[in-house]
């Protein structure tokens, strides 16, 4: 049985010694361009930071992955037709949602495996 991470990307961490100090303009936008489908392990590759650096600046921007507190009907109805069948991080991927958020929604809404 093969195992597959719950994002999986390219996980190349940037190789000490990193860059250190303030952030630049552009290193700024790349995160906020880049963040809600990129992690911040790939990020802090990008940008030669360590990823502690990289998960400071994004906190201190106000940036995250969270974009909507709601579910919208559509997804409520792919949780639904999916929930039994497929995995938990399979549903997660397809809605741009954590696994633990899956979850959560479907035990308010009586779902079980």
């Amino acid at each position: 049985m093969e195992f597959t991470n719950f994002n999986r990307q390219d996980t190349t961490i940037a190789k000490r010694p990193y860059i250190q100090g303030p952030y630049k303009k552009e290193e700024i936008e790349l995160l906020r361009k880049e963040y809600p489908l990129t992690s911040a392990v790939v990020l802090a590759g990008k940008l030669k930071r360590s990823l502690i650096s990289v998960q400071r600046e994004l906190r201190q921007l106000g940036i995250g992955r969270r974009k909507q507190k709601f579910w919208t009907h559509d997804e409520v109805r792919i949780l639904r037709s999916q929930f039994k069948t497929r995995a938990v991080w399979e549903v997660a991927n397809d809605l741009g949602k954590t696994p633990s958020e899956i979850k959560r929604k479907a035990a308010s809404i009586g779902l079980k495996k």
